[in-house]
């Protein structure tokens, strides 16, 4: 069961291969690709199976397949000699079955009959029986010598393979290292050509290249003279930086003094209100002042009054009218002194402030004045605005003690008019000071006004000079830097130069070099020349040694083969001794090109390769009509084939008994 299933798969396989390599696999094909996932992979695995393996398949191409490699030829003789193995083991096996089953029915058969015959007819029919099984071993034996007949065909079949193959592996080792050999010539020509050109470039670029070295004097002196020019140029690029500098050093302090005017302007401005601020505070003070001396004199003819009405008084002789007046006065002017005493220590304690305020004054004028050399007014005449309302408040004071002194008596009213007097005087004199010490600022405002105009006149002055230097500065700075930069244009063309000139320099030293790599190399492609023509005299001497050698194996061909091979061998001889002899030319052609600097070598190649393929497709024709011959040969008598094997033993083991020896 196990082996009727094992050839159901086998027939399986190839119905599948034939299905897929038939006209029509591409329909079997879609319907393998319909199918699901698993089952198209173990069909592809199948597929590859019956394809690749050669065991299953053994493929017969290769008899319709011309000038394959010797490593196809004996991969082909190994897969022919593996199917021929199997083919001889499932004939053995088929001979056993084919025997079990004759024998197993005569046994049957003889049984059957034995049982029914009577017993005179047994001994007959056990005769038959015997008769017939010895005609089975005949026939059996028959079919065992054409079997070995058929393996020995197959097996001198292979051996016959073998010896075209080796002899085509040798001829086909030659081909190669005379297509090598020339690949090389025709590398080594172009080679040749390419050098021979770049050998005329070089030659010209040379002379090019010596008329410029008489040039690179003229160049370098010239050179020196723009690095001196450039030194030079330097040197006042440098000052001129300096310069800028310096200029933008007083740039900046024009900047600085500029912004110091305006600040001196606008504190000439402020001293300037100030000043009429002062004005109209010193001439309210002069009305206040002359308002006071007209209440004094007010007050001066009030107490004269006053003391005229005490003398009446004092006179006994008066009216009772008068005492009455009298004690009214003199009531009135107790409570006008017990007033004025209370009045009299309030301007003490404001006569106190004010002598603080005076001192705060003095102060403050010194301050003032120290203010005034460090050029700022602005504190003092905040100060004097504090002291202002200080004098307002004064003078109202007065203004409160004249009023007040009216209605003292005439002692404490003189009393008191001294010590206002006092006061006022002492208020003059503070006045007097105040509008001295008002007038000092203003003289040195004056005087620091005048300065500063002085001043500003000087900066204007210096301000259009340092414009004035400014363009021209600028002017001479955009001429210096349009030099510098004509100069350093002129620098980089320079430079430029020099390098082109030193790569120049470089490449010519590299040609001069690369030249004598050339020359050299031109001796030694001379030497290897000779060395070439010494080899053809040794091709010779090996064509002389290999045509004994065809000659031999014609000579051994003709013993095995039949006539029609005899004009074969002769042909292969002469197309050899033609390919040999056109090689021996186009080695002297090639000769004669590589002397006259290699001007024909298109043409030598395509004669080789013409050569070549005329060469191969002769030995491919020479090679199938041998094997036709020896195809031939084997339908031939047994007994001739007997002979001929024993020939073909003894020579096969006279030259070549190590690969006879493997066969067999």
């Amino acid at each position: 069961l196990e082996e009727g299933l094992e050839e159901i798969r086998k027939l399986l396989l190839l119905l599948l291969g034939c299905a897929v390599q038939c006209e029509r696999k591409e329909e079997y094909i879609e319907k393998i690709q319909s199918l699901h996932f698993d089952t198209k992979a173990a069909i592809a695995a199948h597929i590859q199976e019956v394809t690749q393996c050669q065991e299953n398949v053994f493929d017969l191409h290769w008899l319709e397949m011309e000038g394959l490699c010797p490593e196809e030829w004996e991969n082909l003789c190994r897969s022919m000699s593996i199917n021929l193995k199997m083919l001889v083991d499932q004939r053995d096996q088929q001979f056993e079955t084919i025997k079990s089953v004759v024998f197993g029915d005569d046994s049957s058969l003889i049984e059957s009959a034995s049982s029914r015959l009577p017993l005179s007819q047994q001994h007959l029919a056990l005769e038959l029986t015997d008769a017939k099984a010895k005609i089975k071993l005949q026939l059996c034996y028959i079919c065992l010598e054409m079997a070995k007949v058929f393996i020995l065909k197959f097996v001198f079949f292979f051996l016959a393979l073998s010896i075209p193959s080796t002899f085509v592996r040798g001829q086909n080792m030659q081909l190669l290292t005379d297509a090598r050999a020339a690949r090389m010539y025709r590398d080594e020509l172009d080679a040749m050509k390419e050098r021979a050109i770049r050998a005329d470039k070089l030659e010209g670029e040379v002379a090019r290249y010596r008329d410029k070295l008489h040039n690179m004097n003229f160049y370098k002196v010239k050179l020196e003279e723009l690095k001196e020019d450039n030194q030079v140029l330097m040197e006042s690029k440098a000052m001129l930086e300096e310069e800028l500098q310096s200029i933008k050093a007083r740039s900046d302090k024009l900047h600085q003094l500029e912004k110091h005017n305006l600040l001196l302007e606008s504190k000439l401005h402020d001293m300037e209100e100030e000043r009429t601020v002062d004005r109209r505070r010193i001439e309210e003070l002069l009305e206040r002042n002359v308002i006071l001396e007209l209440s004094q004199k007010r007050s001066m003819e009030e107490s004269q009054r006053l003391g005229w009405e005490l003398e009446l008084a004092k006179n006994p002789q008066q009216n009772s009218e008068l005492k009455s007046l009298g004690q009214e006065v003199t009531e009135k002017t107790c409570s006008r002194l017990l007033k004025l005493e209370k009045e009299n220590q309030r301007l003490l304690k404001t006569l106190e402030e004010l002598q603080g305020t005076s001192h705060s004054l003095d102060e403050f004028i010194s301050e003032s004045k120290h203010i005034e050399e460090n050029g700022r007014m602005d504190i003092v005449d905040s100060k004097i605005q504090k002291s202002t309302p200080a004098f307002a408040n004064m003078h109202n004071d007065q203004i409160i003690i004249k009023t007040s002194n009216q209605s003292l008596d005439t002692e404490h009213l003189h009393a008191s008019l001294e010590s206002t007097n006092g006061n006022l005087h002492c208020l003059e004199v503070e006045l007097h000071e105040l509008e001295t010490e008002n007038q000092r600022p203003q003289v040195n405002f004056n005087q620091n006004q005048g300065q500063v105009d002085i001043v500003n006149q000087g900066l204007v002055h210096e301000n259009g000079q340092l414009e004035q230097d400014k363009s021209c500065l600028v002017k001479e700075n955009r001429r210096l830097r349009q030099q510098v930069k004509i100069q350093e244009a002129s620098l980089d063309s320079s430079n430029l130069k020099l390098v082109v000139l030193e790569k120049e320099n470089r490449t010519l030293v590299k040609k001069i070099n690369y030249l004598s790599e050339s020359f050299a190399k031109n001796k030694e492609l001379e030497m290897e020349n000779q060395e070439l023509i010494q080899q053809t005299g040794v091709d010779k001497r090996m064509m002389t040694t290999l045509r004994e050698k065809c000659r031999m194996t014609t000579f051994v061909f003709v013993s095995v083969t039949l006539s029609p091979s005899l004009s074969q061998c002769k042909q292969l001889e002469s197309e050899l001794e033609s390919s040999l002899m056109k090689s021996l030319k186009i080695k002297k052609e090639r000769m004669a090109a590589l002397e006259a600097r290699l001007q024909e070598s298109a043409k030598i190649n395509q004669q080789l390769r013409q050569d070549l393929k005329t060469v191969s497709r002769s030995q491919v024709q020479s090679n199938i009509v041998y094997l036709v011959v020896i195809l031939e040969w084997g339908k031939t008598k047994t007994v001739y084939q007997t002979h001929v094997s024993l020939k073909q033993k003894k020579y096969f083991f006279h030259f070549y008994p190590k690969q006879l020896s493997s066969y067999i």
